[in-house]
């Protein structure tokens, strides 16, 4: 997968995770990140089954909450 279709997968889960600020990040990074969010997804789905609510209901997060360890102040 492509840095780009990775960032288009992302923002698929992630709307509030802008392209500019994914750009920042490697391939590799980007991956992992995909991961943790189909992750929480398939736990989010089993969730529902349980009754309870899902973390998709709640509030949207800035990207940056998302990301707390692959953000780098530095990178500004």
């Amino acid at each position: 997968m492509t840095k780009t279709h990775t960032i288009d997968a992302i923002r698929s889960l992630n709307p509030t995770a802008t392209p500019e600020f994914l750009a920042d990040f490697s391939q590799d990074e980007l991956a992992q990140y995909l991961d943790r969010l189909n992750m929480r997804l398939a736990s989010d789905s089993r969730d529902d089954i349980d009754g309870r609510p899902a973390a998709r209901d709640a509030s949207p997060l800035e990207p940056e909450e998302k990301l707390p360890e692959l953000w780098d102040d530095s990178r500004s």
